[in-house]
């Protein structure tokens, strides 16, 4: 009780919101009878109240992203010779998953930023040939990047003992729900948009909310620091929003039956990866020849808008051969960037 200790407390945001209270009752008394203790508690800020109710908090570090440099590094180094290395970093590259972001002035990859995501890299090259188109892989861009994604959220969520595809479905049905308003994309979140989407305020929603915005796919951008008060979430970067934008606008075009509606979302498509995402789900496969014509209608790069089609299309020869012949039969004629983007498939 004299000399100064510390006390670690680990994970804490794992634990059922219901079950977490015995524990934070705990730290309380051991902060008020033993003044000499320092708490140091490792894990992610809570989302319904500062810090978990603990007062006096003296300092909050944040685990950044592992920059660029160190991401490839460390993902060669698992390489067992030379040739494990070149598939691993073809793997990469062919699955656009060196596209970079930067945070302050560091560089870093979104899809790999962390050592989960490499490991996620290591399973899921283990297949590639680099000698062959998309390294003889049946996946899609969608896949293999909602891959990486459920490996990232597999430790958030075990406690909730539901699959990352249901997390996933969480998020689409806060974009369902009221994502798109008055011509603009709307990317932000809150607690209330998420339990009413989820069904409303109840014990099992509040964690299912929790655990999606402490997770790898959102970052936090309102409210002072610590407080709840005007807290807002957003994705964490442009690739996981264009992936969700891909799985909103399959949802949308499904649900209508048709490829009306796609040309009111065209400006979401060039310059970013929802075409490339869009085109390995059914119904952007569908609507092929639409998403061509709008991508290239707001200016889409056509050399970039081939690649990622490339790498969306699904692998299978006779299914992505009838997705184009349809495409073409439906895309307007004489457009140059429709044409050749068309032909290139």
């Amino acid at each position: 009780g004299r000399s100064r200790w510390i006390l670690t407390v680990d994970s804490l945001d794992e634990v059922a919101p219901t079950v977490r209270g015995p524990a934070l009752v705990m730290l309380q008394g051991l902060l008020a009878k033993y003044p000499s203790m320092q708490l140091v508690y490792l894990g992610r800020p809570s989302i319904y109240e500062p810090y978990y109710g603990i007062a006096d908090l003296q300092a909050v570090l944040e685990i950044a992203p592992l920059d660029c440099g160190r991401a490839r590094s460390a993902l060669l180094r698992k390489a067992s010779d030379r040739a494990d290395r070149d598939r691993m970093d073809g793997f990469v590259r062919t699955w656009r998953l060196d596209r970079q972001a930067v945070m302050g002035q560091q560089c870093y990859y979104p899809l790999i930023a962390t050592y989960r995501d490499l490991e996620a890299v290591q399973r899921l090259a283990a297949t590639f040939d680099p000698a062959k188109e998309r390294g003889g892989q049946a996946h899609t861009l969608a896949e293999v990047h909602q891959a990486i994604l459920a490996e990232r959220l597999r430790k958030e969520l075990s406690e909730l003992k539901i699959e990352a595809e249901e997390a996933l479905s969480a998020v689409d049905k806060m974009l369902l729900a009221d994502g798109y308003q008055d011509g603009e994309w709307n990317l932000t979140f809150s607690v209330k948009r998420c339990l009413a989407a989820e069904g409303g305020d109840s014990d099992r929603n509040r964690h299912v909310c929790e655990e999606l915005f402490q997770s790898v796919m959102f970052e936090r951008i309102g409210g002072n620091k610590g407080t709840l008060k005007g807290a807002e979430w957003q994705f964490a970067h442009q690739s996981l929003a264009d992936l969700f934008m891909a799985r909103w606008l399959n949802a949308a075009l499904t649900k209508a039956g048709d490829c009306q509606g796609l040309a009111d979302h065209a400006k979401v498509l060039p310059g970013k990866e929802v075409a490339g995402y869009l085109a390995g789900m059914p119904a952007g496969q569908k609507c092929l020849g639409q998403v061509v014509a709008g991508a290239c209608g707001e200016g889409a790069k056509v050399e970039d808008l081939i690649a990622q089609l490339r790498q969306g299309l699904p692998a299978d020869a006779a299914v992505r051969s009838a997705a184009v012949q349809a495409a073409k039969a439906a895309a307007p004629k004489g457009n140059t960037c429709v044409d050749t983007v068309l032909a290139k498939l």
